[in-house]
């Protein structure tokens, strides 16, 4: 067990590496918007970004994606209210007026911005996928035959869980 000096000593450097994973998001997110305006094109900047810094294609490409949507968000204080680069990234497809609205309400409502975008209809609720398991229980249950209470048990934990996720 961790003794208690120990734990605050753990929790204080643990907040200290957040806040600084937080401030190197928004720093690489203006990086990427400044080295973005050096190129025509993305391709130029992911081969800029292979020959010159020797970044792997998927790299280089969250910087594209990066500078894409750096313009949605102008501050550093906004950039980390709405979760950073992992949450603005989500706004990629919209166009530049639906990313801004979200942004933007999902600041004031103080909501993700995926759950903004839930709201707005942008992006569709998530479809609950039946299981094979649930697919057989169903079609047990639908034989209209007698079963055996060892195997209604395991039919009802699926059933259950089909009415829980609908």
């Amino acid at each position: 067990m961790i003794k208690p000096g120990k734990t605050i000593e753990f929790t204080k450097r643990w907040q200290v590496i957040q806040r600084k994973k937080k401030e190197l998001d928004w720093e690489t997110t203006q990086f990427a918007r400044e080295l973005r305006e050096q190129f025509d094109t993305d391709k130029q900047l992911i081969k800029w970004c292979d020959i010159e810094l020797g970044l792997a294609e998927h790299v280089a490409q969250e910087l594209v994606l990066r500078a894409n949507v750096a313009s949605v968000v102008k501050d550093a204080t906004t950039w980390q209210s709405v979760g950073g680069f992992t949450s603005v990234r989500q706004v990629v497809g919209l166009t530049r007026q639906q990313q801004t609205d979200v942004v933007q309400s999902a600041v004031l409502q103080n909501k993700s911005v995926r759950a903004v975008m839930r709201e707005q209809g942008l992006v569709a609720e998530p479809v609950h996928q039946k299981t094979d398991a649930e697919i057989l229980a169903e079609f047990v249950l639908d034989l209209g035959i007698k079963i055996p209470s060892s195997v209604q048990k395991v039919i009802s934990k699926y059933i259950v869980a089909k009415s829980k996720a609908a």
